[in-house]
């Protein structure tokens, strides 16, 4: 590519991440990721301290990161961004090996300038584990399928697995293309081999650190923590969630070739695995699942754009015909699912430019900093407790009682009836009833006044007159957020 080409291309790569990082606004979807990070510096462990449904690698990682420059939102907001940088990049690779240099180019903007990095720019798993998956493509692209970039290409997908156990399945998309279709069995060996090895690897490792309880927060957790929605509507959230790159993805059925050496099937069969695991094995599925798929969604995209130019000449009418009826159905069905998705009502979150004001944040910690001992406790969202730098009574909330439900499962010999029962049940309700888990901690401490802090939210719905009684005085109200402290004056009773 040329000197321009490339300049362009960073330009547009770059540009959309410092114009997110300097919005006034903070979107954040799963903040007990980072907020664990940060419990790990003060010495606390995964799995045992707090819940952990994932590998902690990244949290390690952020740990690290903490210690090294300061304890801050920040941190992991500009490592995220660093990661879709780096991700574009790769794909701008991989549409080269795999069509031309447009591709490429088109595929690394389409990606870089989809609404869904601007929503989740500060962190979430997927983030991490697609940066993984793209090296690995890139590396299985180069040089065939010799063993010196097969290997580490298998290697390079468990550590997609370590950040997110999701990437096992783009993982068995891209082996059964080598071993089924292309017929490489060699090549397919060496991969598996090299993913085998560092999942095995990192699996033994930690379950030697955390025994059983890693297996089970991060394998079993996962068939009894319930199932969000029906198949019909996570179509509409993946229409909605993929948006227009959807759709040009949809549309590159007109270009498949008859030859399976091309990367159009791996990034197709990329997309048919993911669509099957979080329509109808997955109970889970939110947005940010669609990260990893924006992978082979984007390079596809890019395909088709640098193919349907106006002076290009489509070789086969009928695949061309077909192309527009799918596209057609496709728009129908997301306009019928999500009405205006694009621009209309929402569309300011759905592109990433809402959320909480950071000063509110930076204020609320503070305020909180200003009025609490290091050693008390607090009781609100993870997010403020980052800020502020204190522990919270009960840590992830939304796990940690399915957690310990699970664990008596366990105990009491009744995991299997256990499983029958709540994987068919909804997230939201066994989240409801697992709170009786963890009420009584919060209640305890607060009987015992070692908590300094208190931020109701729905997920603790307090009453002010409960607070008083317990000790506490309003503090401050800033843009929906409510502090209360405790007031040395009021005797618990």
């Amino acid at each position: 590519m040329k000197r321009a080409g490339w300049i362009s291309l960073l330009l547009i790569i770059i540009l959309p991440r410092l114009i997110r990082m300097t919005c006034p606004l903070v979107q954040i979807e799963d903040p007990n990721y980072i907020y664990g990070a940060y419990l790990i510096t003060l010495g606390q462990q995964p799995f045992f301290d707090f819940a952990q449904p994932n590998p902690p690698l990244l949290e390690g990682l952020l740990s690290g990161l903490y210690l090294l420059f300061t304890v801050s939102h920040r941190v992991p907001e500009a490592l995220s961004n660093i990661a879709y940088i780096l991700t574009a990049l790769l794909i701008y690779k991989l549409g080269e090996q795999w069509f031309s240099t447009a591709a490429g180019w088109w595929s690394g903007v389409l990606y870089s300038t989809h609404y869904l990095l601007f929503r989740y720019h500060l962190f979430e798993r997927e983030i991490y584990a697609t940066l993984a998956i793209a090296a690995g493509l890139v590396l299985l692209s180069t040089r065939g399928g010799k063993a010196s970039v097969s290997i580490p290409a298998g290697l390079a997908f468990g550590l997609g697995f370590a950040c997110k156990q999701t990437a096992l399945v783009p993982f068995l998309a891209v082996l059964a293309v080598i071993v089924v279709f292309r017929r490489d069995v060699k090549t397919g060996l060496r991969f598996a081999f090299g993913f085998a090895g560092s999942v095995g690897i990192l699996t033994g490792l930690y379950s030697a650190l955390y025994g059983p309880a890693y297996l089970r927060q991060t394998f079993w957790f996962h068939f009894i923590k319930g199932a969000v929605a029906p198949w019909q509507v996570k179509t509409g959230w993946t229409m909605a969630g993929l948006g227009y790159l959807g759709l040009l993805a949809a549309s590159s059925v007109a270009l498949f070739r008859p030859k399976l050496k091309s990367g159009e099937w791996i990034a197709a069969a990329m997309i048919s695995a993911d669509i099957v695991f979080f329509w109808f094995v997955s109970g889970a599925f939110w947005p940010h699942y669609l990260l990893s798929t924006l992978l082979p969604v984007s390079l596809l995209a890019g395909w088709t754009v640098t193919s349907f130019r106006i002076q290009h000449r489509i070789s086969n009418p009928g695949r061309a015909a077909a192309a527009l009826v799918v596209l057609g159905l496709l728009v129908s069905l997301t306009a019928w699912h999500h009405p205006g998705y694009l621009w209309g009502e929402g569309a300011a979150d759905r592109f990433g430019f809402s959320g909480t004001s950071r000063k509110t944040v930076a204020a609320c910690a503070a305020f909180i900093g200003r009025h609490t001992a290091p050693d008390d406790l607090i009781i609100s969202d993870p997010f403020i407790a980052l800020e502020a730098r204190r522990r919270k009574v009960v840590k992830f909330k939304d796990n940690w009682g399915l957690i310990l439900w699970m664990n008596d499962l366990f105990r009491e010999g009744r995991y299997r009836d256990g499983l029958k029962q709540m994987g068919n049940t909804a997230f939201a309700r066994i989240r409801q009833e697992s709170q009786k888990y963890w009420v009584p901690t919060v209640k305890d401490a607060l009987e015992k006044g070692t908590v300094g802090a208190v931020q109701p939210n729905y997920e603790f719905p307090v009453r002010p007159e409960t607070l008083r009684q317990y000790g506490f005085k309003e503090g401050i109200r800033l843009d929906g957020y409510e502090i209360w402290i405790r007031d040395s004056s009021i005797k618990i009773p």
